[in-house]
């Protein structure tokens, strides 16, 4: 069996039960000695796939910059929860809990301010019903 990648050519490569992590799979393909172009294109294959799978945020797995960037935003207007009296710190990671879980980062939840608005009145809601 071949594996093809645009004009490229080289027998199918059988991966060994040793390549457990990332890195493992790093060291297979710089073994490979027989066809350079392959071993070239199957780093950067591997390096685009490590970027993307440790870039940036999704629904319920924030990045940290997205998490510091929400809670920065909350300390901007975290004056105006005093009225929350002892129920603030609950109201503030309820808050920002649920809007980690319902947006796929910062940016869309900062553009959804009926959401957030509304993710906020049930953090009241929650907070007041000892959730």
């Amino acid at each position: 069996m071949n594996l093809n990648v645009g004009n490229i050519t080289s027998d199918f490569i059988v991966i060994d039960k040793n390549v457990k992590t990332f890195f493992d799979f790093l060291t297979f393909i710089l073994s490979l000695e027989k066809n350079r172009k392959m071993k070239k294109v199957l780093m950067m294959v591997a390096a685009v796939a490590f970027l993307v799978a440790c870039n940036g945020s999704k629904k319920g797995a924030w990045s940290d910059e997205d998490k510091q960037k929400a809670k920065d935003e909350v300390k901007k207007v975290e004056a105006s929860l005093d009225v929350l009296g002892d129920k603030k710190q609950a109201y503030i990671d309820c808050y920002l809990d649920k809007i980690e879980d319902n947006y796929d980062n910062f940016d869309a939840a900062n553009k959804d301010q009926k959401g957030c608005e509304k993710h906020a009145m049930d953090c009241v809601k929650d907070i007041y019903a000892g959730k």
